[in-house]
């Protein structure tokens, strides 16, 4: 709401231009659902908004796929998941599995490394989460595209499974000629999509397969569950409608699933308002501001007589899209030089090189939530100020290796 609202201001106070661009446009514009939508177009001057294009087979190069079943109840576990994927690559090259928790995927890899016929076949198996380190992870993401684009033009027989979380979902160009995606909301499945035959070199169209894994605990990502019962919702309207067999009409599920989403959101309370406590949002701080009206009047005794109420430094205070409750390790990876300088700047004070290491070294950081499983590992230096892991507390396939698993998607 806040979003849209300042959308609005823009376009009908400050007479604005908003070009909003995405491949998953979530319709803000959906008056029946949304309390605050975007307001697109005016009567009274000239507008357009651009719903088509009349090229569109230019960007159809996937096919979507339900495996959750006709009462969309079916899940699947780890040797499920790697028949299917087995039997897929007899006719494909390359395959990316991208699942909702860090555990869910250290498990489906564990699955792939020891399964008898894929250790016979020789195939290659890629594990990537945030658990490794950025420089850990672009280094990972660089060897595959090169595999990829070899994989591609037939120049190499061995094959392929990446097994990651949404990390790769949008911005990373890797090309993959299967993808599985872990249910959750239908804009996360088509972003990954993108991940394959992202070129449209394929004969054949790409193929992405939507599952749910029997090893994903969402118990701390109200989120993503709260987006698993829209997909839901969505896909068993797609259903009513007859839709052929287990193929799915992607873009008519994403209409479906954004207006059911908002629809629960709305039903559930103020949670497209922004709550920050109990009492507030972000989306009263910033407009008429009742309670801190209310509390003004009992303090003073007296009606604000001010034009602005806006509580503007509160709700900067409480705007906090992407909850961090992690602290940040240095990880060794390959920069035993770089940790060194490190050291050798920290025992002689020289606050200038320990800032230019610091700066060198970000690219080697992973951020740890469950600090208690790492605390006899972590080595603190400048009265705690910079943290660095031992290194047998990263491991150079898979990076951290006594825990954290399990929170974060990302």
């Amino acid at each position: 709401y806040n979003f849209n609202l300042m959308t609005n201001f823009l376009v009908h106070i400050m007479n604005c231009n908003i070009l909003h661009c995405t491949a998953t446009q979530p319709n803000f514009d959906n008056q029946n659902t949304l309390q605050y939508p975007c307001l697109y177009g005016d009567e009274s001057k000239e507008s357009f908004l651009i719903d088509s294009i009349d090229n569109p087979e230019v960007f159809d190069r996937v096919e979507y796929y339900s495996l959750l079943g006709e009462d969309f109840n079916v899940v699947l576990n780890t040797k499920d998941i790697i028949d299917h994927i087995k039997a897929q690559l007899k006719h494909e090259m390359s395959a990316l599995v991208v699942l909702n928790t860090k555990r869910a995927v250290s498990n489906l890899y564990n699955g792939l490394k020891n399964d008898r016929e894929i250790q016979d076949w020789g195939w290659e198996i890629v594990y990537l989460t945030t658990n490794q380190c950025p420089k850990h992870r672009l280094e990972i993401i660089q060897d595959m595209k090169e595999r990829l684009a070899e994989l591609r033009k037939g120049n190499h027989q061995k094959k392929l499974i990446c097994v990651s979380t949404k990390l790769v979902e949008a911005g990373v160009d890797i090309d993959f000629d299967l993808v599985y995606r872990s249910l959750a909301g239908i804009d996360s499945i088509i972003q990954c999509g993108g991940r394959c035959n992202r070129e449209g070199k394929k004969i054949s169209k790409g193929r992405l397969y939507i599952l749910e894994y029997e090893d994903e605990n969402l118990s701390y990502l109200p989120d993503l569950q709260k987006q698993r019962i829209a997909a839901k919702a969505a896909l068993r309207m797609l259903k009513r409608e007859d839709i052929a067999g287990n193929k799915v009409n992607i873009e008519k599920a994403c209409d479906y699933y954004f207006e059911k989403l908002y629809a629960n959101e709305n039903a559930a309370g103020r949670y497209l308002e922004f709550p920050i406590n109990n009492e507030d949002t972000i989306l009263n701080l910033m407009t008429t501001n009742p309670n801190g009206i209310n509390n003004y009047q009992i303090k003073t005794g007296n009606k604000p007589n001010f034009i602005l109420s806006q509580s503007f430094k509160t709700a900067a205070t409480n705007f906090d899209l992407i909850k961090e409750d992690a602290i940040s390790v240095i990880v060794q990876y390959n920069n035993d030089e770089l940790i060194e300088q490190l050291y050798n700047a920290i025992e002689c004070n020289n606050y200038y090189e320990i800032k230019t290491n610091l700066k060198k070294l970000q690219p080697y950081t992973v951020q740890i939530r469950r600090v208690n499983e790492y605390e006899n590992y972590i080595s603190k230096e400048m009265e705690g100020q910079i943290l660095i892991l031992s290194r047998e507390a990263y491991d150079q396939n898979i990076g951290l290796t006594k825990g954290d698993l399990e929170l974060l998607v990302y």
